[in-house]
């Protein structure tokens, strides 16, 4: 799906699923660990933040993790206390239909971000 743009349905049953089943926790990096201290926010915070996106706020996705895990990834960006943020989030496939849901990434982007549906 790579260089295509997601329909819009598709984009919102997504992220209806995340908000669903995602436990709230962010992946541990060094990255996503300054960007909260740099925001001042909180975990909830964080997690409030990342529950909120929406179809404005899609980047691209879902396309193939680079880890070859058959993983697929979003990516979204959202203005957090004034600042872009880049938001990745990774689903995984699991037995009978069910996907895990993480966010691996909460930080400043390195790169610019386009948003596909912004208002």
């Amino acid at each position: 799906m790579v260089g295509e743009i997601t329909p819009e349905v598709d984009i919102e049953e997504a992220l209806y699923a995340f908000r669903h089943s995602w436990d709230g926790r962010v992946q541990k990096s060094d990255k996503n660990i300054h960007t909260l201290t740099e925001l001042g926010i909180t975990f909830v915070q964080r997690a409030d933040e990342i529950r909120g996106l929406s179809l404005e706020h899609y980047v691209s996705g879902p396309e193939d993790d680079h880890d070859g895990s058959g993983a697929k990834v979003w990516i979204f960006r959202k203005e957090v206390c004034k600042k872009m943020i880049y938001i990745k989030l990774r689903v995984i496939n699991l037995n009978k239909g069910k996907k895990y849901w993480k966010c691996m990434s909460f930080h400043f982007p390195v790169w610019e971000l386009k948003c596909h549906y912004a208002k």
